[in-house]
């Protein structure tokens, strides 16, 4: 069912484990299982199937976007404001809202619902002039979110599918090691202050805009060199990280890192 409230939600709790839970069809954009302000936090094992829903993302109070869209929106395992987290051996799967040509169609995802008077600062005007936006897909399988506060997390062994991004990092000092993640928008992303990521042998399937994305954001901090921004997060890619596009007007990458 379509809900605005999380399945599992816990706050400033130590030694927490959520073990061997199930989850399905709590259609949300809270997070299905949510952790925060927590510390030595351990989510293993569960299962979170269909956890997204067709929404409208505001962004017209921002002066930077300007434009309200129509998108489908969600996150399986979401943790932010905490240290030491481990997220192991879950599945999080969406079936429902599958980004399919006949679902973008039937909800007219992406098309502008709303738009200010005055184009957004940091819009193309070819892309305000169209009234639509290709990033309608929104939320993510994981998030581990607060950069500079979320600290020592590890995200290993879990399997996403179908997930707006598989793994989405705003955090410092993480292990992302043997996931799987198939059918993203983008696999996973690590940026707006992320540092010391590590992300090895993981497998990355059938994901359209990248396999891997490391990029600075307003929540980092640029060096005077940018190759020491680009040290701050480090992958190994090897035969196993393959990436295949999907049929968009997007021309997919297995790697894109951006200062």
């Amino acid at each position: 069912m379509e809900t605005d409230r999380e399945a599992i939600v816990a706050i400033k709790c130590r030694d927490l484990v959520i073990e061997n839970v199930r989850v399905l069809d709590n259609r949300s954009r809270a997070g299905t299982i949510t952790v925060r302000e927590s510390r030595d936090s351990r989510i293993s094992h569960c299962l979170i199937r269909n956890y997204m829903r067709v929404t409208i993302d505001d962004r017209t109070q921002s002066e930077d976007w300007g434009y309200a869209f129509n998108c489908t929106d969600g996150t399986g395992i979401s943790v932010s404001y905490s240290t030491g987290t481990l997220i192991e051996g879950n599945r999080i799967v969406e079936e429902n809202l599958v980004p399919t040509p006949e679902i973008k169609a039937q909800h007219r995802l992406g098309d502008y619902v709303k738009k200010n008077p005055e184009k957004g600062r940091i819009i193309s005007q070819q892309a305000w002039e169209a009234d639509y936006t290709d990033n309608w897909q929104q939320g993510s399988g994981i998030i581990v979110t607060a950069p500079h506060v979320s600290d020592l997390t590890r995200i290993i062994g879990n399997h996403t599918e179908n997930a707006a991004q598989g793994i989405d990092l705003h955090c410092d000092h993480v292990v992302v090691a043997n996931n799987i993640v198939s059918n993203s928008f983008m696999g996973m992303k690590a940026m707006h202050g992320s540092r010391n990521v590590l992300v090895i042998g993981n497998q990355f399937s059938r994901n359209s805009l990248c396999a891997i994305g490391m990029m600075l954001s307003a929540g980092g901090q640029k060096s005077d060199r940018p190759e020491a921004d680009a040290e701050r997060c480090r992958f190994k890619a090897g035969p196993e990280n393959r990436f295949w596009q999907r049929s968009r007007t997007l021309h997919g990458v297995n790697f894109r890192i951006c200062l």
